[in-house]
């Protein structure tokens, strides 16, 4: 009984430190950059302190952007997907469609809901200003595929 009490309390601390992991200062500064470069770029960009998430919206959608790391700072770029109301299967093979069509971009299911999300690096805020459009357009593309190819075969 008491090994089982202190492996739950060690996995429970394991999930709360990754959470919300604290951000190097290069890493923090790194994410202040981006703020200020989608500020100019017209979005109204937030800070998420549970998580440390750059959050912003375009066009009615949602998306946020994690930092980690330095030299190079790895960068994930999120957008929400859509609730599934039913037919998961026919889902989870949308995001395998999109998933092995689409270089760059991974759609995936949780039990409820797809997502849609890309990763790269940048060494300088400078590349993440060259790429960042560019990757915008990846998951977007993401969705639209998964989109298209659930509706042509599984939509009543």
């Amino acid at each position: 009984m008491k090994r089982l009490f202190l492996f739950v309390v060690c996995c429970m601390m394991g999930v709360m430190s990754i959470s919300a992991q604290e951000l190097s200062a290069e890493a923090l500064s790194f994410r202040s950059q981006i703020e200020n470069f989608l500020k100019t770029e017209g979005f109204v960009p937030t800070i998420d302190p549970s998580d440390n998430t750059v959050n912003f919206k375009r066009e009615g959608l949602a998306y946020w952007i994690i930092v980690e790391g330095g030299d190079p700072f790895y960068i994930e770029l999120h957008e929400e997907g859509f609730q599934m109301e039913k037919d998961r299967l026919g889902m989870l093979e949308a995001c395998n469609h999109a998933n092995a069509t689409i270089r760059c971009g991974k759609a995936f299911a949780t039990e409820t809901s797809v997502l849609f999300t890309t990763e790269f690096y940048c060494k300088t805020i400078d590349d993440f200003k060259k790429i960042f459009y560019d990757y915008l357009d990846v998951v977007n593309g993401v969705r639209d595929r998964t989109a298209e190819y659930y509706n042509e075969r599984h939509s009543e």
